[in-house]
């Protein structure tokens, strides 16, 4: 398969992170993407190799909609998700999209799709056992985390008897451009900025932190390559709350502005220590 000649489809190609996916293929001068959407994002607009494909809800389009979206591609790359920071862990939005990722995939396979690139999440894994690899358990925890693992699952079944190579990327914890404005990196910016005091807590849970260009970049090789099955798209590296959060304000010299004093609050899901394993 000739690189340049590669058509890659990719859904959610205007979010967090697959925006960052099309702009590092574009930077690697692949020149056949199209992203399917809900609508043509005005960053990309100004970008002529870019194709574009509609769908008001890619989740609900039929299988007959779904191969003639898919007709001609390679490369599905297959980013889209209900991912709004309120409620994503336990919204029933979740087993909607679990049905559409089965549906396209039917899709896919039907369209001889050469690659289903598949995002998943660390929160698959069984999160006590701390440092994750691929060979950990699955045990997921919450709704969000259960529907991809259950993606995943079916899939990999689906796909065996299937020409269409699936590749599964768990994604660990990812801050960076254009990340929506309720998540940690940007609300820790924001405040800065503003010279506002914020409370981390005591901050000593640790974490895999990856820049989402990095986490792109390393998507796209998987991508590229000939191998199937998951793979933990992460530094490797821990690191606490604390220190990620000093390591921003360091850069600002606002680091005064920072506390870590024990709050009462809780989240539901707040582990003490995920770390993937590459």
């Amino acid at each position: 398969m000739k690189l340049n000649k590669t058509k890659i489809l990719i859904t959610g190609g205007t979010g967090f992170l697959g925006s960052q996916i099309v702009k590092q293929l574009l930077n690697q001068n692949f020149n056949n993407i199209t992203i399917l959407g809900r609508k043509k994002p005005k960053f990309l607009k100004s970008e002529k190799s870019l194709k574009f494909k509609f769908s008001k809800n890619l989740f609900t389009e039929n299988l007959v909609s779904l191969k003639k979206k898919l007709k001609n591609v390679d490369i599905l790359i297959h980013v889209a998700w209900y991912v709004n920071p309120k409620d994503y862990l336990h919204s029933e939005k979740n087993l909607e999209c679990l049905i559409g990722t089965i549906n396209l995939a039917k899709a896919a396979s039907a369209c001889n799709v050469k690659k289903f690139v598949g995002i998943g999440t660390c929160f698959e894994y069984d999160v006590n056992k701390k440092y994750l690899s691929t060979k950990t358990k699955i045990s997921p925890q919450l709704l969000y985390s259960a529907c991809k693992a259950s993606a995943y699952l079916t899939l990999s079944k689906y796909f065996h008897s299937s020409k269409t190579l699936l590749k599964w990327c768990r994604v660990f914890y990812l801050y960076g451009e254009n990340e929506k404005p309720q998540r940690l990196y940007p609300i820790i910016k924001e405040k800065l900025r503003n010279n506002q005091i914020i409370n981390l807590g005591e901050g000593k849970q640790i974490r895999d932190y990856m820049d989402v260009k990095d986490a792109a970049k390393m998507i796209i090789k998987f991508s590229l390559n000939n191998k199937s099955g998951p793979k933990n798209i992460c530094t490797g590296i821990p690191i606490s709350i604390k220190n990620f959060a000093l390591n921003i304000a360091k850069k600002m010299n606002k680091h005064n502005l920072l506390l870590f004093k024990k709050k009462k609050l809780k989240r539901n899901f707040d582990p003490d220590f995920i770390v993937g394993i590459k």
